[in-house]
């Protein structure tokens, strides 16, 4: 049996990809995702005084996918990150998958666009865990943790 670790950087990846594999672009490399610069003042900033919230995801996936570092608006990035610490904050794993216990955007103060496209890439997780599993492959998956929230801030 095939084991898989389903790690919470995994995410991060589903997060911010979810609009490349719509258009059969090509999926950035984990290094890419992560490597974008924020502001880091910026992001705790906005954790801590829990701003309002809002970013064009489907935008800021483009430019990602689009490979052009110059092109990143790396102060979307800052509030993407932001709003997944609020919202991956409230997650947790349960009988095998993730949980959210928000019932709205306003919970964490972020828009509602945005907020669906977390929970959507969320369910979209599920569903590959659900799968997997179907297939006969063991998946092993992380709970969210103090060192992922963290990473987020950085």
């Amino acid at each position: 049996m095939n084991k898989l670790y389903f790690s919470i950087i995994g995410m991060i990846i589903f997060c911010f990809l979810f609009g490349c594999n719509q258009e059969n672009k090509p999926v950035m490399p984990l290094e890419s995702v992560l490597s974008i610069p924020v502001n880091t003042v910026q992001v705790k900033s906005l954790v801590e005084n829990n701003n309002y919230l809002d970013v064009d995801v489907d935008r800021l996936s483009q430019s990602i996918c689009s490979r052009s570092g110059n092109s990143i608006d790396t102060t979307a990035m800052g509030k993407m990150r932001a709003a997944l610490y609020r919202f991956y904050s409230r997650v947790k794993v349960a009988d095998g998958k993730y949980v959210c216990d928000l019932k709205n955007a306003e919970e964490i103060n972020i828009s509602e666009r945005l907020y669906e496209a977390i929970l959507n890439n969320l369910n979209e997780m599920n569903t590959w865990v659900e799968q997997s599993k179907a297939s006969g492959k063991e998946v092993m998956i992380q709970e969210v943790d103090e060192a992922y929230l963290n990473s987020l801030l950085e």
